[in-house]
């Protein structure tokens, strides 16, 4: 059994010119140094249906192809069988890459790369200096948030799906607890009075905060690994939101939401609490339209979460249900399967593509009947990570890796020109009893690598 790793690199020029490589494993590029992707993006009409989707695949590798060795890698790649596998990464250099659906990619017999289990298929986003430590710590139990409230839309689906995958992962030997954040007093009235009677174990529901500052609280206030968010996103004076409605929203069917948190803010809190390894931005359609909704994804994966799920435009309630429900089924397995066995100290590389292809090839292959405008709902969900992916490792408990991950937040914020010395002095505190794994320290400039 192998598994084959390809990174294309997409940069742009002053002009508007895009231009792409083929990058090796320790990111240095092979062959040409670029070549020009000749692709209009604004020529192809939306990707609604699967003939839309399929001409855009066709010219999208038709483009990428021009490349002799892009379009050999492709090759290897679009061939690859069980029980080999494949990650297919699009390193993006410049805002402008998020733009472009290389989830639409196909071979020639029309199979769409994302959709194919033997491949994994990503979007990179560089984080350079602002990305942190590469290594998140944890402890057992794993800890998830939610916040499922957007107006308009019944969100008990959603909340059934999150149950489901939490309660299968529970086992199989995960311990998680999960506290989500409901919009509709209905559904919190249900959910409440089930907890009661014991149902849901380690599951903690409560009314959705009134205001942004609220968001961020609950966010920062303990380490979290999962953060989930049912919403509506939007753009509003070149700024992009996350809308929620809250109770009185709700009940007087509003048909926006009161509460809107920035991405900016939003990245803020989770660099804040640096612990998360998941973000999942599963927004459906609202009153506002926002047809490009990738570029959130992307910049929180740069600057703040490891791992990114986002929907690259608004998807349709029905199909964020599916969606949730289908992703969090397999990604809770993978994450059960690899952290339940690891000791103190010992680390482990999740790779949650593969979660994400089968979530798409649920979404396409669920009701074949459906109008075909609906017929790319597939295509939306995009996975976005911050270079090198997401690597966990085990302390013992909570308040070591909030120890280990105060010196190493010091560490990263000193100024370049910091003594040695003084950095010594900084990572000394970790030898205080109880000392932390030589393992999970960091180096003198706070890099958990």
């Amino acid at each position: 059994m192998s598994h084959r790793e390809s990174t294309i690199e997409i940069a742009s020029v002053r002009g508007g010119a895009v231009l792409f490589r083929l990058l090796n494993r320790q990111g240095q590029y092979v062959g040409n140094p670029y070549s020009t992707l000749n692709f209009d993006i604004d020529a192809l009409p939306p990707l609604d249906s699967t003939a839309n989707l399929t001409l855009y695949g066709s010219q999208l590798k038709s483009a990428l192809s021009v490349d002799q060795d892009v379009n050999h890698e492709l090759v290897e790649i679009f061939h690859t069988v069980p029980p080999d596998s494949a990650s297919l990464e699009f390193a993006i250099a410049e805002s402008s890459g998020e733009l472009f659906r290389w989830e639409a990619l196909h071979d020639e017999l029309e199979r769409f790369l994302a959709l194919r289990g033997p491949c994994s298929l990503k979007r990179t986003a560089y984080a350079g200096a602002s990305r942190g430590s590469r290594v998140r710590l944890f402890a057992h139990p794993i800890r998830m948030i939610a916040f499922l409230s957007a107006s308009g839309i019944n969100s008990e689906g959603e909340f059934d799906a999150i149950l489901v995958a939490i309660e299968n992962a529970q086992k199989l030997g995960l311990e998680i607890e999960t506290t989500i954040y409901l919009g509709q007093q209905s559904l919190l009235d249900k959910a409440s009075k089930e907890i009661a009677t014991g149902l849901h174990k380690g599951l903690s529901v409560k009314a959705m905060p009134k205001d942004a500052v609220a968001i961020e609280q609950a966010l920062t206030e303990r380490s979290l690994q999962v953060v989930h968010f049912g919403c509506h996103g939007r753009v509003d004076a070149g700024v992009q939101l996350l809308e929620f409605a809250t109770i009185n929203d709700h009940d007087i069917d509003a048909d926006t939401g009161s509460v809107s948190l920035s991405i900016d803010r939003l990245t803020a809190a989770l660099q804040s609490a640096s612990s998360v390894w998941l973000t999942v931005l599963n927004s459906c359609s609202g009153a506002q339209a926002v047809p490009r909704l990738s570029s959130m994804a992307h910049a929180l994966a740069k600057n703040a979460s490891p791992v990114v799920i986002g929907m690259a435009e608004p998807i349709y309630d029905q199909d964020a249900q599916l969606f949730a429900k289908s992703f969090y089924l397999r990604a809770l397995e993978v994450v059960a399967q690899l952290v339940n066995g690891l000791s103190v100290g010992e680390r482990v590389a999740i790779d949650l593509g593969p979660a994400v292809s089968h979530a798409r090839a649920v979404l396409s292959a669920t009701h074949p009947d459906l109008p075909s405008e609906r017929h790319g709902r597939w295509c939306l969900p995009i996975l976005c990570q911050r270079d090198g992916g997401l690597t966990v490792a085990r302390v013992g408990d909570w308040e070591m890796a909030k120890r280990i991950e105060l010196v190493a937040g010091s560490l990263r914020g000193f100024p370049t020109a910091t003594p040695e010395d003084l950095r010594r002095q900084i990572l000394d505190l970790l030898n205080r009893e109880p000392p932390a794994p030589l393992a999970l320290r960091p180096d003198l400039y706070g890099n958990l690598n």
